[in-house]
């Protein structure tokens, strides 16, 4: 990702029209996958306390009051 700031101020001298400019260019990489930000332990996934089944059971329980 590419940011580019700039300024022109324009300058009048006699007969001619010039621009002074400034600029500025930065790259910025962003993260293509969250464990490049965030590291994440292989059994972090299993430490749900929620599975989708539990809450299928939960709307089924909902769905018969």
């Amino acid at each position: 990702m590419d940011l580019i700031i700039g300024i022109g101020v324009p300058v009048e001298i006699r007969s001619h029209a010039v621009v002074l400019g400034w600029g500025f260019r930065t790259v910025y990489y962003m993260p293509s996958n969250l464990s490049q930000v965030m590291p994440m332990d292989v059994n972090e996934r299993r430490k749900r306390s929620l599975s989708r089944w539990n809450i299928y059971k939960i709307l089924e329980q909902i769905s018969e009051m």
